[in-house]
């Protein structure tokens, strides 16, 4: 199963960005997973044609808050999935999500604007980086594509899309479980 994971959009509406993002760098996913900052719920719209879970980030109003919660799970290809935007946990952010949710087997989430994988032990945190921007150098601007196979074998991707307005990106493989 392919999955799509982006956050951080911070957008009012769609806009060609967002469609390119669905029907190229998503294009071959089933699923989208939004980790916050939506900002306006009408950019899920972009998506039309997935199954789409979003949770609500700090930059979210009442809107989005009404309709997402701050955290969601689900279970694909027997892998258990929780997603959250990332505001509130101070400290070691890992530890505290094991700690709160120990039968989680991929945490992804959002907030810092910075892509990262990591895996701790037996547990893997995705974070896809920002739609918007990200706060490093290199990619200006991502998002996060993971394949789960029949066997729970995951396999992480980053689409870098510091061209996106050229309709330009490139697929970065990361670590595979």
């Amino acid at each position: 199963m392919k999955l799509g994971v982006v956050s951080d959009t911070h957008m009012e509406s769609v806009n060609e960005e967002l469609i390119f993002l669905n029907d190229e760098i998503f294009k071959d996913a089933e699923i989208v997973f939004h980790c916050g900052d939506m900002v306006k719920t009408n950019i899920l719209d972009a998506f039309y044609n997935k199954k789409v879970y979003g949770v609500s980030g700090n930059m979210d109003g009442r809107e989005v808050r009404s309709e997402f919660p701050f955290t969601q799970e689900t279970t694909i290809e027997n892998i258990k999935i929780r997603m959250l935007h990332g505001n509130g946990y101070m400290g070691d952010f890992y530890d505290k999500l094991v700690n709160e949710y120990p039968d989680t087997d991929l945490f992804l989430h959002g907030h810092t604007h910075v892509p990262k994988l990591t895996k701790k032990g037996k547990y893997y945190f995705f974070n896809p980086g920002s739609f918007s921007f990200n706060r490093v150098d290199k990619p200006a601007r991502s998002a996060g594509l993971i394949d789960i196979d029949k066997s729970g074998k995951i396999s992480f991707y980053l689409a870098v899309l510091d061209n996106i307005r050229n309709k330009k990106f490139k697929i970065i493989e990361g670590l595979n479980g």
